[in-house]
């Protein structure tokens, strides 16, 4: 069967979170023989990833990536009539690609991977008939009203986020309703969804974590550190390594004054970068080849993630790699977590110091925490049982007929 995958960035074998679900997805759709093709913004620093991803998949189209300038965003949105978070990834040259790959190579189905990717489907002119699904990693809305309850009322950051807000949760629950069929992450994302929409056909499909790439390492041979891992791109990354940074981590060190905090992924801004210049204790690591030499190290997992929504492959990927995880109730969203038996939550920092501690005092304990969570993985995250899931979405929205004929 053809597929279609529209993403906002080159997916490839070395992205973080959401970027390495969706270059899973798509590469071992293809090595199940399917014919894939990407249409995918990419910026010009980043054009070799093209070539990358064209060994996984037949068919791939990199389109360059609009000007996230603040007046660009915000003429685009004026003049297309979309939301700012909408408007940040909105290209009328993407519309045409999309619809120009739709009819030329006959795609009978595309997937948009992000909400804000689903807009291509909706008063697409280019667009040739095709089943549409998206699938939903967060929804923006609602990652954005969580947040709002972190800022206080009334300050920068509050009045900015609910400025750009302006016009997002009906515009995006049309793009929803356009779809043929929405897949979330997690139950939490799908009962969301359904509280706004209740007519929208929606399944779960989770994500997998290659379980042979990452491995258990020996506790004893760790570090006495601390890591965490995401891609900056995400302001919810950038918020939970600066509130660790300043409420968590300062009582960690008064006990344990000679350990690491290793920050690890694409895109850090000034303000993370900052926060090594002020610590020698603390090391910005930027984009990395290859994360699991800082799982080998680090003793103790952190996500202390304060807003967003859907499922984090980061701590997946921590957990298979056997690193107990420390994380907020929120940072642990989709996944079977057994408090004190596969992971530990807190959200309030003395609460997240204080398991930190624990964890790094107590190998015994780090060790049975890391191979349960292992074990969580094992039994509910292996990639090869959940790409079945989303294999038979897209047979059954493809009549067996006209998947052949495209064969």
């Amino acid at each position: 069967m053809r597929i279609l995958f529209i993403v906002d960035d080159v997916p490839h074998s070395g992205s973080a979170g959401g970027y390495q679900i969706v270059f899973q997805r798509l590469s071992r759709l293809a090595a199940r023989g399917h014919e894939v093709g990407v249409a995918c913004f990419c910026d010009p620093e980043k054009q070799h990833l093209g070539d990358e991803l064209r060994e996984s998949v037949r068919w791939v189209k990199l389109v360059p990536r609009p000007s996230l300038q603040r007046h660009a965003i915000l003429a685009r949105a004026l003049r297309f009539r979309r939301p700012w978070w909408f408007a940040r990834a909105y290209s009328p040259h993407m519309e045409k690609v999309v619809g120009d790959m739709v009819e030329e190579l006959e795609f009978p189905v595309a997937v948009a991977e992000f909400s804000v990717m689903g807009q291509y489907f909706l008063l697409n002119p280019h667009l040739p008939a095709v089943r549409r699904v998206i699938s939903c990693h967060s929804s923006p809305w609602f990652s954005c009203l969580r947040a709002l309850g972190v800022h206080r009322p009334g300050s920068h950051a509050w009045c900015a986020l609910a400025c750009r807000m302006a016009g997002m949760k009906r515009f995006e629950f049309t793009v929803y309703r356009n779809a043929d069929w929405i897949i979330t992450l997690s139950p939490s994302e799908r009962y969301w969804l359904l509280t706004m929409a209740p007519g929208l056909d929606i399944s779960i499909v989770p994500p997998g974590v290659d379980i042979t790439h990452f491995v258990p390492r020996p506790a004893e041979k760790t570090e006495k550190a601390v890591m965490f891992m995401g891609r900056f791109a995400d302001e919810t990354n950038v918020d939970a390594v600066l509130w660790f940074a300043s409420s968590v981590w300062p009582r960690v060190v008064s006990r344990h004054p000679e350990m690491r905090f290793y920050i690890v992924g694409p895109e850090p801004p000034p303000a993370v970068r900052t926060l090594a210049k002020v610590d020698s204790r603390i090391v910005v690591t930027g984009r990395v080849a290859d994360v699991r030499a800082y799982l080998e190290r680090a003793r103790v997992f952190v996500c202390p993630v304060r807003f967003g929504s859907g499922l984090r492959a980061k701590v997946l990927e921590a957990m298979a790699a056997g690193v107990p995880v420390v994380s907020t109730v929120l940072g642990m969203e989709g996944i079977p977590a057994e408090p004190g038996g596969n992971c530990f939550m807190a959200d309030k920092p003395e609460m997240m110091a204080a398991y930190v501690d624990l964890l790094l005092n107590d190998l015994n304990l780090n060790r049975e925490i890391g191979l349960a969570a292992r074990r969580t993985m094992e039994q509910h995250f292996d990639w090869e049982k959940l790409i079945n899931s989303l294999e038979s979405l897209l047979q059954r929205m493809v009549p067996a007929e006209s998947a052949d004929s495209r064969a």
